[in-house]
């Protein structure tokens, strides 16, 4: 229980009967309470307190319900709930055998579950990009009626229902024309704390085709019990940006002029390059000025341009990426020239060469990392190489939710 706890009320039943009440008893369980002594940490125990009090019951099988409260009031050696106090739990022993004169035979269990009161989510990360599948984790935390996290086995109303909280968007990003969902959440609605979080998927259309400006899209949690709120948190939607270039040579017919590409930064903005009419062995190269296009240049034939390369064809793609780097040398890596001269482009193969091959630096070698989180490689360029996560806003924030939850378990006693 929180240690916040401060009264405890335990009513006396016939088993299975909830309309007269055969004892009821109420007692200070409070940290500074006579009736308790702290329990040390260690030994499978995470501390809290050990208290003890008589009940008041009568011969025969009863049934006790137990609800806890943050606040208790003692006199002449009687103790009442106040009328201010909140509840903060609840709990029944059913069927426990009751002897005049002796002591129930064996302890009687207990489990007392944190009454759900409000609702707080976050969604993390909160962007993502409508033409790239992603996931993002939505954290559920339930909270009892003092706003400490319940971590019981599962969420009840003061009466000792069971309370659901289901998940839903206002926004599920479905293609125009279309009532499919892109947003969907795995799974849809909980019964009990999700330390995992709830997995929030994103896949976008098939065809591509999505909005062209931001989308603001509004996650609810919606508890079962109308006496708890409902929660949200927002997540953002960005579009894709791009530039839109005209180019007299394209032709929409050719299918060689798919998957066409604009160089970003390096001198070479604004360019457009696409396979030429052949496909295979030449790649056409239009410079943006809408007067002029360059002459194909040659690219080594390779099994590399046709797909995967096997294991058979490893000597051809590695001797069309020796050809393609001789005589570039001096060029290959240089500012604004990571790829050679403007105007005469390494070959595909080496390209793809010098790339990875920039990775292997002895410089890079020294700051390359594994995530902690997602297990993706990532260059720690922090100044004191002292970077822990891919990114701050995605793994960094879920490392943080994960260890903030347990220390708060672990904060946490049972009765």
């Amino acid at each position: 229980m929180a240690d916040n706890t401060a009264g405890i009320q335990v009513i006396a039943y016939a088993a299975g009967d909830r309309t007269t009440q055969l004892g009821t008893t109420v007692a200070d369980i409070s940290q500074s309470s006579s009736n308790c002594s702290p329990i040390p940490y260690g030994s499978g125990s995470y501390g809290g307190r050990s208290c003890t009090f008589s009940l008041q019951a009568v011969p025969g099988t009863d049934d006790f319900v137990v609800t806890t409260y943050d606040n208790v009031s003692c006199s002449g050696g009687t103790c009442t709930i106040p009328s201010g106090a909140k509840q903060l739990g609840y709990g029944v022993t059913p069927s426990v055998t009751i002897t005049a004169g002796a002591p129930p035979a064996g302890p009687v269990s207990l489990s007392i579950e944190g009454v759900l009161a409000k609702l707080a989510i976050a969604v993390s990360p909160n962007v993502i990009h409508t033409i790239v599948p992603s996931k993002s984790v939505v954290d559920v935390y339930g909270m009892d009626a003092d706003g400490d996290v319940i971590v019981s086995n599962g969420y009840i109303d003061g009466n000792g229902a069971p309370i659901t909280i289901g998940l839903s968007a206002n926004n599920t990003l479905p293609l125009a024309g279309s009532s499919a969902a892109s947003l969907t959440f795995s799974p849809a609605s909980i019964a009990t704390p999700r330390p995992a979080g709830v997995t929030l998927n994103y896949a976008p259309p098939a065809n591509g085709i999505v909005a062209s400006s931001s989308q603001t899209v509004t996650v609810t949690a919606s508890p079962s019990a109308s006496t708890v709120a409902a929660a949200t948190a927002t997540l953002t939607a960005v579009p894709p940006s791009y530039t839109l270039i005209s180019d007299p040579n394209l032709n929409a017919a050719n299918a060689y002029h798919g998957g066409m590409a604009v160089a970003n930064g390096y001198g070479y903005a604004g360019n457009v390059y696409y396979s030429t009419a052949g496909g295979l062995g030449g790649i056409s190269y239009y410079n943006g000025s809408g007067t002029s296009i360059t002459d194909n240049y040659a690219v080594p034939s390779s099994p590399a341009l046709t797909g995967g390369v096997a294991t058979a064809d490893l000597p051809g793609f590695l001797r069309a990426c020796a050809d393609g780097l001789a005589g570039h040398e001096e060029r290959i890596g240089m500012p604004e020239k990571p790829f050679g001269e403007l105007g005469k482009p390494l070959a595909l193969e080496a390209a793809l060469a010098v790339s990875a091959l920039s990775l292997l630096s002895a410089e890079n070698m020294r700051r390359l990392r594994i995530c902690p989180n997602c297990n993706w490689l990532f260059l720690d360029r922090s100044r004191n190489s002292s970077r822990l996560w891919c990114d701050m806003a995605v793994c960094g924030n879920r490392q943080k939710a994960r260890r903030h939850y347990h220390r708060r378990k672990e904060e946490v006693s049972h009765v």
